[in-house]
């Protein structure tokens, strides 16, 4: 028999573990991936493109929604104020410097842990379709030693992205926590 898991599956597995009820999404877009986090309390999800949480509020209307810069979280929450902090394909959209400046801000706000996703692109970063927002372009590649150096578990997923030609990259889920 072959099962297959998806990695909304494997983040579910460790929020269980760490017994997370809270959870904040940077660069949430739609919300359609902290919409299926299983827990049992607030989900908030930010992103600075407000069509996409006009859409998110009418599509999941349980995940408060606020529009501003993930290079601002820091100011935004304080302190070890909510269980979980993700990003799903997020960091890849941010210069070196202010990639490091959110995950330092995320690990801060975290109760719990810090979840992490996104393609590790070999040669340059792919050149997807933006739908309009400036913020969708790729604008580096992700090196795994960005969270080696940081003690993240990490899983990587060998052509991920095979739907489209332009994709293939290998996924990567990089995660750092515990049950506190």
């Amino acid at each position: 028999m072959i099962q297959t898991i998806s990695i909304i599956d494997i983040c579910n597995l460790i929020l269980k573990k760490w017994g997370a009820e809270s959870a904040l999404e940077l660069g949430c877009g739609i919300c359609g991936m902290i919409s299926r986090l299983h827990l049992n309390e607030r989900r908030v999800g930010i992103d600075n493109w407000q069509p996409s949480l006009d859409e998110a509020r009418e599509k999941f209307p349980f995940v408060k929604t606020i529009c501003a810069d993930i290079r601002r979280v820091g100011e935004l929450f304080v302190p070890s104020s909510i269980d979980i902090v993700c990003g799903f394909d997020i960091l890849e959209h941010l210069l070196y410097a202010d990639a490091m400046q959110v995950m330092d801000a995320a690990e801060r706000i975290a109760r719990k842990g810090v979840i992490w996703w996104g393609p590790l692109e070999e040669d340059e970063p792919r050149d997807i379709e933006t739908h309009g927002n400036p913020g969708m372009k790729h604008i580096r590649i992700i090196n795994l030693n960005e969270f080696e150096t940081r003690d993240y578990e990490l899983i990587t997923f060998p052509h991920y992205w095979t739907e489209l030609p332009m994709y293939g990259a290998t996924g990567f889920l990089a995660f750092k926590g515990s049950a506190q």
